[in-house]
């Protein structure tokens, strides 16, 4: 009868043992997926920037939490920012938040 309370008790030992293993590998794999989609966003700002400013002919203003610029085709764009937890915007429209 010991045998098989022990047997029990030391199953139940590993059980939770593994258990506790599997929750911190979906921790991480949620933790990875965060990061990808947070990854591919700012790519793809820092692609929409470089195409913005690839075509840049002159800024016409610029101040600590803006600069207004114009283009080689004469078009005005304002890049704006007001605080690190505030999105970056192009002309209003949400680039990156």
């Amino acid at each position: 009868m010991i045998e098989l309370i022990t047997a029990i008790v030391i199953v139940a030992i590993i059980s939770v043992i593994a258990g506790m293993g599997l929750v911190q590998i979906a921790n991480a794999y949620l933790l990875a997926k965060k990061s990808t989609v947070a990854a591919q966003q700012a790519q793809i700002a820092l692609a929409r920037l470089s195409k913005e400013l690839s075509a840049l002919k002159s800024i016409s203003v610029a101040s600590a939490t803006s600069m207004t610029y114009v283009q080689s085709d004469g078009s005005s764009h304002t890049l704006a920012w007001t605080a690190a937890d505030q999105p970056l915007t192009v002309d209003g429209d949400t680039l990156i938040d």
